[in-house]
C-alpha cells in the first residue's frame, strides 16, 4: 500500500473491505445484485451522520452516509416538511430498527433518510 493521496475525482465510489470489490459510482453500488440494502441507522441530533447499511454478498456490511447518495434519489420534498413531529407518542420508533425498512409517515427530520430507503428500495426493484 502507498501514501499516495486519493483523487477524489478518480476514486471509486465504494471499496468492500473484506473483497475489495470496487464500485465506479453510487448509481453502479446501488443496482449491484451482490448488494442489499440492510436499514438505515439513524444518529440523534446529528443527521448528517445517518447511514445507510448495505450487505455485499462476499459477508461484510457496507455503510454509506446518505448524503453520499441524495442527490442520485434526490426528493424535491425533502425540504418541504413542516414542523417535526416532537411527541414522543405520536412517533412510530421505527428509525430505532435497523431492518426496518417500512415506510413511516411521521414528519420528523429523520423522514427525508426514510424517503431515500424507500427510493433505493424502488430503484434496485427496477433495476432487476
Amino acid at each position: 500500500m502507498t501514501d499516495q493521496p486519493i483523487d477524489s475525482a478518480t476514486a471509486p465510489f465504494r471499496i468492500c473491505g473484506s473483497c475489495e470489490k470496487r464500485w465506479a459510482s453510487s448509481y453502479d453500488f446501488l443496482v449491484d445484485p451482490e448488494i442489499r440494502l440492510l436499514g438505515l441507522q439513524l444518529v440523534p441530533n446529528s443527521p448528517k451522520g445517518n447511514l445507510l447499511v448495505f450487505g455485499h454478498r462476499c459477508g461484510t456490511s457496507i455503510s454509506v452516509f446518505t448524503n453520499r447518495i441524495r442527490d442520485l434519489v434526490a426528493d424535491p420534498d425533502d425540504d418541504a416538511d413542516p414542523d417535526p413531529v416532537v411527541s414522543y407518542e405520536e412517533c412510530h420508533r421505527r428509525c430505532r430498527k435497523l431492518e426496518d425498512l417500512v415506510a413511516c409517515d411521521r414528519l420528523c427530520p429523520k423522514a427525508g433518510d426514510r424517503r431515500l430507503v424507500r427510493a433505493i428500495v424502488e430503484l434496485k426493484r427496477r433495476s432487476k
